[in-house]
């Protein structure tokens, strides 16, 4: 199995790679399972050069980074969208404005404390978009075990709840806490809830 290459760290594997390995893995063993075996002779056999080279190196990153890109747009799309109804301003660019300036103010070590935070937010998401995609898939374009749909769907649900709840028990915390102490929110008000 080849390493992971030396410029993702621990915070982009987990929440950016690990999803895209999962809805790759995923595809290929359960839609398109062909494209993981090699014909040699009369019988197939499992391709490791390919599926390690397709997984690891390109599809896997690439869906991964996407995956999580969409889930943030949907995000920002949804404030603009709010904010163009209701003709209020919005807190979302408040928030991105005070994020930046809680990097830049912050240690090393409170900036990794609050990408690992992020990160994980970032996997539960990700990783129950993946479910939730590859379980329409296979309930309504594919004959397939309802059980393992249903099992794919449930933890999706369950990875969707934990992004939230990693969100506002891990992220939100660790925003507002380094907010507070680089005396950034104090005059704004601008911590999350």
């Amino acid at each position: 199995m080849p390493d992971i290459p030396a410029f993702f760290n621990k915070i982009d594997f987990f929440g950016t790679l690990l999803p895209g390995y999962i809805a790759v893995i995923l595809y290929l063993a359960l839609i398109r399972p062909d494209l993981m075996l090699a014909i040699t002779g009369e019988e197939p056999q499992f391709s490791f050069d390919l599926f390690f080279a397709v997984v690891f190196l390109v599809a896997g990153p690439a869906v991964g980074y996407t995956v999580r890109q969409f889930h943030r747009y949907v995000y920002a799309i949804a404030a603009w969208i709010t904010t163009k109804i209701t003709k209020k301003t919005t807190e979302r660019q408040d928030i991105v404005n005070t994020y930046a300036e809680i990097r830049v103010h912050s240690s090393s070590e409170e900036k990794l404390e609050l990408d690992q935070a992020e990160s994980a937010y970032d996997f539960s998401i990700s990783t129950s978009i993946v479910l939730f995609v590859i379980g329409l898939y296979c309930l309504f374009l594919t004959k397939f075990n309802i059980i393992a749909e249903i099992g794919m769907f449930i933890l999706g649900f369950v990875l969707l709840m934990g992004g939230f709840i990693e969100r506002k028990e891990s992220y939100t915390p660790i925003y507002n806490s380094l907010c507070m102490k680089h005396d950034i929110c104090s005059a704004n008000n601008k911590t999350v809830k």
